[in-house]
């Protein structure tokens, strides 16, 4: 009885919830999403989609056009795989305390997946804490803080998860390049398995730029 009173809508207000939350309706009253796509006077195109059965969440995402297809240079091997590990986690007092606050502050989740073609950088967070995301994104994507040192504990934890590699990963990344070739773009390797001494930060900086 304590749990069923303590549960109860009459014990919390409704002005306490923050307007940019939506109310709960059954699932037979949701509406098909519908996609909106716009873009802006820079050429950057923006979707966007309202799920009503999303709730107290949002998603923020961006898709850049970096993968390892692009990495048209011995010495640029695996900057994508290093991007991949370096986007949100760069261990320098300025750039990751905000991102642990921002994390704690609105139950948020980040994630960085690289491809070959491109590169997605994600945010997953309560609502009422969206515009404190986009600040975080654009200095990820536009002012990242990469280090030499860094770099090369990237390629270290890059080296350790190649060992786990699963046998047919390995086999469908062998399968590309006998397919294209290194000659092309889609041939060159996308996992980093073999060390690349010539990789540093500066080449991370000039392949992301």
């Amino acid at each position: 009885a304590l749990l069923s009173k303590s549960l109860s809508p009459s014990v919390v207000p409704g002005d306490i919830v923050p307007p940019s939350v939506p109310p709960n309706v059954a699932s037979s009253e949701l509406k098909t999403p519908v996609t909106e796509l716009t873009q802006l006077d820079d050429g950057i195109r923006v979707v966007s989609q309202e799920l009503s059965s999303s709730g107290l969440s949002s998603t923020l995402g961006i898709v850049s056009s970096v993968g390892s297809r692009f990495e048209q240079h011995p010495q640029q091997r695996g900057a994508t795989n290093v991007l991949q590990l370096l986007s949100f986690g760069t261990p320098t007092p300025s750039y990751l305390d905000p991102i642990s606050f921002l994390m704690d502050l609105g139950g948020a989740a980040h994630i960085c997946d690289t491809a070959r073609e491109q590169s997605l950088h994600c945010i997953d967070l309560l609502r009422p804490h969206v515009d404190e995301a986009f600040p975080l994104l654009k200095e990820v994507l536009l002012e990242p803080q990469w280090e030499d040192e860094y770099v090369e504990q990237a390629k270290r934890t890059l080296e350790f998860q190649a060992v786990d590699t699963p046998p047919e990963a390995i086999f469908g990344e062998a399968f590309q390049r006998a397919a294209f070739e290194d000659n092309q773009q889609l041939g060159q390797p996308h996992m980093y398995l073999v060390d690349n001494p010539e990789l540093t930060a500066s080449i991370v900086r000039e392949f992301w730029q």
